[in-house]
């Protein structure tokens, strides 16, 4: 008998994605599911469209509350879920057929408490990226926790928590921070140092759609100050556990701070938050002392350190020519919805 696989979707609004999500996940080749369908509040459609779909298939349970948030949304469904393993995915993404067995065959091939797939970026008027046929090598590998931290450093792991397997127990106490838009940066190196051992793997099991109304798309505003708060908090707790990769977790604040700072400069109001930026960018240079001599310390980022050293208008012409080389890089640690 196969182990029982939670499947955590957080629900909000989202009745034009609705179906095709929940149907990627009905369709999976592994089929010891427990679907958990949290309608957050919804003020469209989706909570009628959740209650229906509940009815066609035993597997899934439909749970609806006040809005809280998408955190809020996962933790209750980590709340009540009864399996042994644990996966999330986001209402408006969609997953291969073969996502869950991919991800237990990995995890249980290298008796890991983790495995990670990869992830295609869909963008809404693309549809030509969807049908994108899976090629290259599986690409495998099985980290130490130890190792696992610095691949997520060095943003080799994707920050959210969707296409990853866990063992339920790595949340017996850990959940999502309530009301935060970077909720994920608060989570990810707290599992990978619960771990002893992460597999990762190269396939694009998990199709993460990036909307024209997400909040990469939007003006900027506080709330993606978040992101400051959730790589300090997380960078700090790493640093307490392995004070020795002090230079890769200063390299991945400076990943953030420079996020936001690239975001503030750009939007409407950039006079408003004039004093932010320089306080960021003199916060960026106190940071990288040291970091260009150190070979773990990628050399994108090493480019970007560089760049802002020399001013805020050169980073800002160094990042943009980055993004139209690497689309797919410039979007994927600033995806959020």
């Amino acid at each position: 008998m196969s182990e029982l696989i939670s499947v955590i979707v957080p629900v909000y609004n989202m009745e034009k994605y609705l179906n095709k999500c929940v149907n990627s996940i009905l369709k999976q080749t592994y089929k010891n599911l427990e679907i958990i369908l949290v309608d957050d509040g919804s003020k469209d459609s989706s909570g009628a469209m959740l209650d229906d779909l509940g009815k066609k298939d035993a597997r899934i349970k439909v749970i609806h509350k006040p809005n809280g948030g998408q955190s809020d949304a996962r933790n209750v469904g980590i709340d009540i879920m009864t399996g042994r393993y644990l996966t999330f995915v986001d209402s408006d993404d969609h997953i291969e057929k073969d996502y869950v067995e991919r991800l237990y065959n990995a995890l249980k091939k290298n008796d890991a408490d983790m495995s990670v797939g990869s992830i295609r970026l869909v963008f809404e008027d693309d549809e030509a990226e969807v049908k994108e046929e899976l090629s290259g090598e599986n690409g495998e590998v099985t980290l130490t926790r130890y190792e696992a931290v610095k691949r997520a450093l060095k943003m080799g792991v994707d920050q959210g928590p969707w296409g990853k397997l866990y063992k339920s127990e790595l949340f017996s106490s850990l959940r999502f921070s309530k009301g935060k838009i970077y909720e994920d940066l608060a989570v990810l190196y707290r599992l990978l140092i619960s771990c002893d051992k992460v597999t990762f793997f190269n396939h694009r099991i998990y199709n993460y759609l990036i909307r024209s109304g997400s909040t990469i798309h939007k003006e900027f505003n506080e709330r993606q100050l978040d992101e400051i708060e959730a790589v300090d908090e997380e960078m700090d707790y790493t640093e307490s556990v392995y004070p020795e990769l002090r230079n890769l977790t200063s390299a991945r604040r400076i990943y953030s701070y420079l996020s936001v700072l690239k975001k503030m400069s750009k939007c409407k109001d950039r006079d408003k938050y004039k004093d932010r930026v320089k306080a960021l960018r003199k916060r960026c240079i106190e940071l990288s002392r040291g970091l260009l001599a150190d070979s773990e310390v990628p050399l994108t980022m090493k480019i970007k350190i560089m760049a802002i050293r020399c001013g805020t208008p050169v980073f800002l012409m160094v990042q943009s020519v980055a993004d139209m080389r690497n689309p797919e890089i410039s979007h994927k640690s600033l995806k959020r919805k």
